[in-house]
């Protein structure tokens, strides 16, 4: 094996994300359902996407999400932000893949995701089942039939946590995006292991010449930023921590703690994952998957198992009803996490589940007072059955972000639909 070279199954061969024009802020959360939730609350109305009203969406977003790169108020008008990057959106299922004539549309995928039907977790982990290489979103025809001509289909998702994994099992659990495109995609053209491929990452960190002559998948300036999506999607949902600075500097980590929930993803364990038809992940239909995996699977995101083991410990009950019963206690986030909030019990409240949906559709707000917060109600129905709840004063947790209370009490209609 030391004189191994990976051949690439046809000049070309590379993966992509979702548009070769890239930008990869596109794939923050907050970014992409911050821009979905506009989507729905314009979809089916007759707006098109260069419409003031998407336009006004976009700049509330920018002043939400002051931590992107996207420069989501100046991507508006004609030359708007969907126009040009919509395989983003397309290549989740969120929007349809064929634009009427720029009119805003959404899929119920999309719906769902964007009024939290289905949670960010089964989101997150249905896409990483099931995203291939090749898909119709990221590839020309032409290069789908040069990939099936060659029996290829990739994995790319649960590839990299499956080398990762490997990796870590030798204590050495993170990868770069130049050790992806050096030799993860060269030896992915083969179809080789991850285990053999971890091995070769672990040679090549000791000896770059064990690598020395083989293939160059990323010679163009933007196939880096490519590779770097992969790894970017993983980060953004939790399955990898992101470490150091500068792009040169960056390694993906594996997370131990969540090695059982990954190594059903990787195995490809349907029934855990949700997943009802093998033949829907070959088929890139992640919409359907991920739909029919919320009937059966109401997953969280990786973190908010331990998020709720925190809030639990440190704070105890419900800080508007006073139960104190985990059996019907979760974990819900002051400022959502789709925008910017961190997974920190300074942004969290164990809350009584029906209060939880009522707080995270935007039904109920809890007004800041100093330390204390007054519930409010903005749905009437919901308000006649929670009568004794209505103007009821709480003691906010002391270790509660009051920004981050102020920020959701000015912003509740994050988890509302616009009607009419």
């Amino acid at each position: 094996m030391a004189s191994y070279v990976p051949r690439l199954p046809f000049d070309g061969y590379k993966w992509y994300w979702a548009c070769k024009a890239p930008t990869e802020a596109l794939n923050d959360p907050a970014v992409l359902l911050g821009v979905l939730r506009i989507i729905d609350n314009l979809a089916d109305r007759g707006f098109r996407y260069s419409s003031p009203a998407f336009s006004d969406g976009l700049r509330e977003l920018a002043a939400d999400v002051s931590e992107t790169t996207v420069n989501l108020a100046g991507r508006v008008g004609e030359r708007n932000l969907i126009r040009n990057s919509g395989q983003y959106w397309r290549l989740l299922g969120l929007i349809p893949h064929e634009s009427h004539g720029g009119v805003i549309e959404i899929t119920e995928f999309g719906r769902a995701v964007a009024r939290g039907d289905v949670e960010q977790g089964d989101f997150a982990a249905v896409v990483i089942a099931a995203l291939t290489l090749p898909n119709a979103t990221s590839y020309t025809p032409e290069e789908i039939a040069l990939w099936r001509s060659h029996n290829l289909l990739i994995h790319p998702l649960r590839l990299l946590l499956d080398v990762l994994r490997n990796l870590n099992h030798q204590d050495m659990g993170w990868l770069s995006v130049d050790e992806v495109a050096k030799i993860v995609v060269p030896m992915s053209g083969e179809q080789r292991s991850a285990e053999a491929i971890a091995d070769y990452i672990v040679r090549a960190r000791s000896d770059e010449t064990v690598i020395d002559g083989w293939p160059n998948c990323a010679p163009r300036s933007n196939d880096l930023r490519f590779i770097r999506e992969f790894l970017l999607f993983l980060a953004h949902y939790g399955y990898v921590s992101k470490t150091g600075e500068r792009r040169s500097e960056e390694r993906f980590v594996y997370l131990s703690e969540l090695d059982e929930e990954i190594g059903k993803l990787i195995s490809g364990d349907v029934n855990s994952i949700g997943l009802s038809e093998v033949q829907r992940v070959a088929e890139m239909e992640i919409s359907a998957a991920v739909t029919s995996a919320v009937s059966i699977r109401r997953s969280q995101r990786p973190g908010q198992a331990r998020f709720r083991q925190e809030l639990l410990a440190s704070i105890g009950r419900c800080p508007l009803t006073n139960v104190d019963l985990p059996d019907v206690l979760e974990a819900a986030h002051i400022k959502p996490h789709a925008y910017g909030g961190p997974e920190s019990q300074d942004n969290g409240w164990p809350m009584r589940v029906d209060i939880h949906r009522l707080f995270d559709s935007g039904k109920l707000r809890v007004r800041p007072d100093g330390n204390y917060g007054v519930i409010e109600f903005t749905n009437p129905r919901a308000e006649k059955n929670y009568r004794e709840l209505v103007g009821h004063a709480i003691k906010i947790p002391e270790q509660t972000n009051l920004e981050y209370a102020r920020w959701r009490y000015e912003n509740y209609t994050v988890g509302m639909s616009v009607e009419g």
